[in-house]
């Protein structure tokens, strides 16, 4: 597929997701005309928020688009709070709207009330420990970070990760709200030293290298509506290759073949996100679309040139018993000659039980869906079973694209701490249904996805 078909794709589909998702009626959520005297709106008299501990006020404010001595529709006070509740920052945001008397002379139908806001705080301040094993490999994250940076709501981390035999150091800054508005900016740093297994058409090993990546990029994230945000990236990579931590059996064949070259790049990336998944403790709603185009250009010094146009859709629904239905489609398609920079696809977080890397390719798809249920909720504990379905298809030509490579269902078990920012303990069991299985049992450290 050539850069121009790729570009037209991501217009036409980015045209179609916000047709489908622009409000159809009226004003979205929060939106409102300014100063409508509507029945059933509110006369916010005063604000106040319950519950801080560590978390500075302004962080909650800054999150309302409704202010004191100003009215405001029922709709938008819901999606302040909602906007507090993103935030991931509180294990519960609740509102209540108490009657006040005013001297204020009010429109028919608008009464006065204090806004009152609680919240549950969580622990920010964090260690990191993950231990996730999948497709025949394993992962160990060991770090720190922390969400909530001496209560002001910026993030800052650092980790150390072991793939296998290979080592990796990540560190990352990031400011959700820079300037007092909705716009992200984040840098990040670290070397990533990851081993790749090759397989042939027949499934066989045929080869492997350890790639050794040193990459810094930054990203803004302006939020323009609640439904709609881009973000603009710009990274570099710089990729050197090794024999170093493979199996005699893998060196040998990747020997007759050699190594690839090295090679940097310097890679731009456009994105666009319509929808949102709203937050409420460990359970999340809703749905978001997401488009990304990115490119490297050896006339801008790169080794390579290359495109990648990635597509995906996320929905997640609650239903009764505090249940959660998550699905995920997902597609990419390249230009791409450096094998660093291909698709992968496996066991470790992709098609649970296959090898990881099992599948390789320019173009893929991916479809995955849980139905997620507690059997224990409690404020400290939750105890979640999972039913799963994962699939996919790759290719290294286009019109091979629609067949099935991998697939597999199975059982799982999430362990939850609420009040503990990310804490998700995982187990799976995956059974074939397409391709054969060779690591069965996943585990891992947060949702699969």
């Amino acid at each position: 597929m050539t850069t121009r078909r790729m570009l037209g794709t991501a217009a036409a589909l980015l045209a179609a997701l916000v047709c489908l998702l622009s409000p159809r009626t009226g004003t979205a959520a929060g939106d409102g005309e300014e100063g409508a005297e509507k029945p059933g709106h509110i006369f916010v008299d005063t604000v106040t928020i319950e519950g801080l501990e560590r978390t500075e006020p302004y962080v909650v404010r800054r999150e309302l688009i409704v202010e004191e001595g100003e009215t405001a529709s029922v709709d938008s006070i819901e999606e302040s709070v909602q906007r507090v509740r993103n935030t991931g920052l509180f294990r519960k945001v609740r509102y209540e709207l108490v009657d006040v008397q005013t001297t204020k002379v009010l429109p028919e139908g608008v009464r006065a009330a204090a806004l009152q806001i609680s919240v549950d705080e969580k622990w920010t301040t964090l260690p990191i420990f993950s231990f996730n094993r999948g497709g025949g490999t394993y992962r160990l994250i060991v770090g720190a970070f922390d969400d909530n940076l001496l209560g002001h709501y910026i993030g800052v981390g650092g980790q150390y990760e072991r793939l296998g035999e290979a080592n990796s150091f990540y560190g990352w800054l990031y400011h959700p709200r820079m300037f007092g508005q909705r716009l992200r900016g984040g840098i990040d740093v670290g070397t990533q030293n990851r081993g790749y297994t090759l397989y042939d058409a027949d499934g066989e090993v045929d080869g492997g290298f350890l790639l050794n990546r040193f990459t810094v990029g930054t990203y803004l994230r302006k939020e323009w509506l609640w439904w709609f945000r881009t973000q603009l990236s710009l990274r570099y990579v710089n990729d050197d290759f090794s024999y170093n931590r493979l199996s005699p059996t893998i060196e040998e064949l990747q020997r007759e073949r050699g190594l690839p070259p090295e090679s940097h790049a310097t890679i731009m990336s456009l994105s666009a996100m319509l929808g949102r998944i709203d937050q409420d403790n460990y359970l999340l709603d809703g749905t978001q679309f997401s488009v990304s185009l990115s490119h490297a250009n050896e006339n801008l010094g790169s080794t390579h040139t290359y495109t990648k146009l990635l597509a995906g859709v996320s929905h997640f629904e609650t239903l009764p018993l505090n249940s959660n239905l998550a699905a995920r489609l997902a597609a990419g398609t390249g230009d791409i000659d450096a094998i660093q920079h291909r698709f992968f696809l496996g066991g470790l977080d992709t098609v649970r039980g296959f090898a990881n890397d099992r599948f390789a390719g320019e173009h893929y798809w991916l479809a995955n869906l849980e139905y997620r249920i507690p059997s224990l909720d409690t404020r400290w504990v939750v105890l979640q079973h999972v039913v799963f379905a994962d699939a996919s298809g790759i290719s290294t030509e286009f019109s091979n694209l629609a067949k099935l490579t991998g697939a597999s269902t199975g059982i799982g078990l999430r362990f939850i701490v609420p009040k503990i920012q990310g804490f998700i303990a995982r187990i799976d069991y995956a059974l074939p249904l397409y391709g054969d299985i060779t690591n069965p049992i996943s585990l891992g450290g947060g949702q699969f996805y």
